[in-house]
């Protein structure tokens, strides 16, 4: 389809009042078109438009939203309108698995929710506009992004806005993410990150549930940085492929760190039925 009519798909997915899967008396929960509303989404939360808009990386959709709040004092100057934009490159959604408008949906949706939530925790705290000026002098705000993957592994500067990262993963493994980031791009990170986060924790996040086999590369997107899985952007995160298992599987984790799966023995052998051991723990499929 193109783009016009899968923006006009979405956003009708997106505007649904009476979305199947949903119990109408408690309506805070995941419906059947995947979308958690949980924290509001639909209701405290409502997508209002959507509009394509040109991108310096190909076609761009424009969420509008407002939120509903109580007429209540706390409230007063709160921004009710705002709006998100997301991706909508033809070759983006194949790669990261979103053809189909379904299942970019709950995607654009916990965007959404995402910068309704940044409204009101603006509006709560107060906070003053920030200034690149509040860190320190360029080079220092250039040496906490070299401090930062140095806590995670060795990284060199191959050349201005690209850097290497070997990561020890134990066991004799090793792999090199790329990091593609300017000075100017990296101040932009850290004025949204640094009074929020302690810089080690930001890099943790960030490097800790990376698969370097499929994210080879760390890029900057949307004023932060983000795993992808090719240099160009906008950022790629290739959907996982779970094999299904009927049942699932227990886990049992012993003192000395071994792991047992049930996968181990046969369905209805004697060792399948056996508990787990003692000091173990049972890991459930999520």
């Amino acid at each position: 389809m193109d783009d016009a009519a899968y923006v006009g798909e979405l956003l009708a997915i997106l505007t649904n009042p009476t979305p199947t899967g949903i119990d109408p008396a408690d309506p805070y929960g995941q419906a059947d078109d995947g979308i958690d509303r949980y924290d509001g989404f639909g209701r405290d939360v409502r997508v209002t438009s959507a509009r394509l808009v040109p991108g310096e990386h190909g076609a761009q959709v424009e969420v509008g939203f407002v939120l509903v709040v109580p007429d209540d004092p706390q409230w007063q100057g709160l921004a009710r309108e705002g709006t998100v934009t997301v991706p909508l490159d033809a070759e983006w959604l194949r790669l990261s698995g979103y053809a189909d408008p379904a299942a970019y949906a709950p995607v654009v949706a916990r965007r959404v929710e995402s910068a309704a939530h940044t409204l009101v925790a603006r509006h709560r705290s107060g906070a003053r506009p920030r200034s690149i000026e509040d860190p320190p002098d360029a080079a220092a705000r250039w040496q906490v992004l070299l401090d930062g993957l140095a806590g995670e592994g060795a990284v060199r500067e191959v050349e201005p806005g690209r850097l290497e990262l070997a990561l020890d993963w134990g066991g004799g493994e090793q792999w090199t993410v790329t990091v593609l980031v300017s000075p100017h791009e990296w101040d932009r990170v850290l004025l949204r990150h640094y009074l929020e986060l302690a810089p080690q924790d930001y890099f943790t996040d960030l490097i800790g549930p990376l698969d370097p086999d499929r994210q080879p590369f760390i890029v900057f997107w949307e004023d932060n940085l983000v795993a992808s899985s090719r240099a160009e952007l906008p950022p790629v995160d290739p959907p996982v492929e779970t094999p299904f298992v009927p049942g699932g599987a227990w886990f049992a984790y012993g003192p000395d760190g071994s792991r047992r799966s049930m996968d181990e023995f046969p369905p209805g052998s004697p060792e399948s039925a056996e508990p787990p051991p003692e000091g173990g723990a049972t890991e459930l499929p999520g």
